[in-house]
């Protein structure tokens, strides 16, 4: 009976590569652009299922793009578009960010790390400064952030717009689009450029592009322009 009992308690141990799981070599951590190639290594004693999802701004699951079984080799999937995506293996996961440089989640190149010199926090000033003073429904819009200031400041690459109305309130216009979250430090003196995408379906008149930058508080941000049609 004994000898049953131990036999019985020895079937149902986990063997060492079971209770480790995979072994997975994730891709780098950067910044990836739409239709590049995007690829983990697995090693493991059972097959495992990843896969490549989309998901919303606030982490949810959109769709798969791809997802295949393995136990050990390279799964690779190619981003089909810039947005938030999430590369899972098993029941782990990596967050992998997905930009082109002529969209608005990813709108000019970062600022160069060196040299680099501490910061100061002694004034906070930015401009937004625009290319053009009018704009086409569904064109874009240049312009550039400016660091005004002794510091250095930190903003975002995403930007709203607003419509003027006929009473001279403004009014915020609806979009769906999609920005990553970067942080893109600006030093005293250097600007950060974007390219603002008007909505297609916007009416002509009066808008304003809003963005902000950040330092020892917010500095709102705004400049005017025309939607032409």
């Amino acid at each position: 009976m004994r000898l049953l009992l131990a036999l019985a308690a020895v079937l149902l141990l986990p063997t060492a590569a079971q209770a480790a799981g995979p072994k997975v070599t994730w891709p780098q951590q950067r910044t990836y652009a739409p239709g590049e190639t995007i690829s983990v290594k697995v090693s493991s004693s059972k097959p495992v299922r990843a896969a490549l999802v989309r998901e919303s701004a606030s982490g949810k699951v959109m769709r798969t793009v791809a997802r295949r079984m393995l136990r050990s080799g390279t799964f690779k999937a190619k981003a089909p578009g810039a947005g938030r995506y999430s590369l899972r293996v098993g029941k782990r996961e990596r967050d992998i960010a997905v930009a082109a440089p002529d969209t608005p989640v990813s709108s000019g190149p970062l600022p160069p790390a060196e040299p680099f010199e501490p910061c100061r926090p002694d004034g906070d000033t930015a401009e937004l400064r625009l290319s053009a003073t009018s704009a086409p429904a569904g064109g874009t819009l240049p312009l550039e952030v400016v660091n005004t200031s002794a510091s250095c400041l930190t903003l975002g690459v995403g930007y709203s717009f607003e419509r003027l109305l006929a009473d001279g309130t403004w009014a915020a216009v609806p979009s769906n689009q999609i920005f990553i979250t970067v942080a893109v430090i600006l030093r005293p003196g250097q600007s950060y450029a974007k390219q603002a995408v008007i909505p297609a379906d916007a009416t002509p008149g009066t808008y304003r592009v809003l963005d902000a930058a950040y330092g020892s508080g917010t500095i709102n941000l705004a400049a005017q322009f025309e939607v032409t049609g």
